[in-house]
């Protein structure tokens, strides 16, 4: 299935996941209402390991399954010491993280992936991040365990909102930090350390508002400047992108509050929208999630925070870095592209439709993917 989704429930007042799947939920719901929405009011059992040998059901000695007991599908093959965490363990454990001051922990999605291998809740922090005292930022904290004795339940700060395997693996790769909670021992005894840990997150959340504040305090009209730093070749897509950024700048339904506008808060609004909605990638869906979020598009919003937290704290702009030759195109008699054994760093990989359309093989498909 798309993105390997089994099941999945989700907040519909943010919109329908990228795949199309799932059972959408009017607003936040709670645990309880998560875990039946989304189809995981189901157990794990460990069972022994079995062989047939010679006409007979042998035990498989050290060896178990884990399989789901409400229709007996086979989920992992674990050792004698393996302890199961169940799905409401994940619950459980995400409301455990918060404290009254803190407010309910309510879930923004959760499902299971590889046909109840993994599974995974996100429950939405109860206060947001107010950037300049205007702009809200949502939170989460996304719970998930594998089933297959693959991997430990992990908990973890994020951004992002998690609605498939693509989006469970982005946020764990670009998590700061994490707890993670093997499957032995008791999981109850494990909280207490859990929810120190998360403390140290509180302290890392400040410095990001920090940073994000100082921003929004800080005048900024050179979208030109930042943009040609993003995108400093001069192609026609390249030239295309910047007037696209400069446009999303001037439009006053900019992501930005009205009162931060012609802020690098503004700015950085400006890069993000047009990267996550406006530009072209290609390979359908599963294109361009990669490229917003793990591919070129990530990294030219990492360059726009680089470029706009330099001048928000030095007073200065950074130069318009010089293109990098790094590229050996050939062509065929009629002037096609046939080899690509390199390219220009830091060009829009529109760069494609100026080589002709064509598709390079390989690891360089990922250079050309927008």
């Amino acid at each position: 299935m798309t993105a390997a989704v089994e099941t999945l429930a989700y907040n519909s007042e943010n919109g329908v996941p990228w795949h199309g799947l799932g059972q959408p939920i009017d607003g936040l719901a709670t645990a309880e209402e998560m875990m039946v929405a989304a189809g995981l009011d189901w157990e794990v059992k460990k069972v022994q390991g079995m062989y047939r040998w010679n006409n007979q059901v042998m035990d498989a000695k050290g060896r178990f399954y884990t399989i789901r007991e409400s229709d007996g599908a086979h989920l992992g093959d674990v050792t004698d010491d393996y302890q199961e965490i169940q799905n409401q363990s994940l619950a459980d454990l995400g409301l455990a993280m918060t404290s009254e001051s803190d407010g309910e922990l309510l879930f923004e999605s959760a499902g299971s992936l590889q046909l109840g291998k993994r599974v995974f809740m996100l429950g939405k922090w109860p206060a947001d991040l107010l950037i300049g005292g205007m702009d809200k930022l949502h939170e989460y904290i996304l719970l998930h365990t594998r089933h297959d004795g693959l991997g430990a339940l992990h908990v973890l700060p994020t951004s992002v909102r998690v609605i498939c395997e693509n989006t469970l693996n982005f946020a764990e790769s670009g998590a700061n930090m994490r707890i993670r909670i093997t499957h032995n021992g008791n999981v109850d005894d494990k909280i207490p350390t859990a929810k120190r840990i998360l403390g140290a997150y509180n302290k890392e959340r400040d410095t990001f508002k920090a940073t994000m504040d100082r921003l929004a305090d800080t005048e900024f009209d050179a979208v030109d400047k930042l943009t040609e730093f993003i995108y400093p070749l001069d192609t026609g897509p390249a030239k295309q992108a910047r007037l696209d950024i400069m446009d999303a700048y001037l439009d006053e339904q900019n992501g930005a509050h009205v009162e931060l506008r012609g802020t690098a808060w503004q700015a950085l609004n400006a890069v993000t929208g047009y990267v996550d909605h406006k530009s072209r990638s290609r390979g359908g869906k599963d294109g361009r999630f990669n490229y917003t979020l793990m591919g070129a598009g990530a990294e030219y919003k990492a360059q726009a925070v680089r470029y706009l937290t330099h001048f928000a704290n030095e007073g200065e702009l950074l130069p318009r870095p010089e293109p990098v030759p790094v590229a050996t195109i050939t062509t065929d008699e009629h002037g096609g592209v046939t080899t690509i054994t390199d390219q220009m760093v830091k060009d829009d990989a529109n760069l494609a439709e100026d080589l002709s359309q064509v598709t390079p093989a390989g690891e360089l498909e990922a250079l050309f993917s927008q």
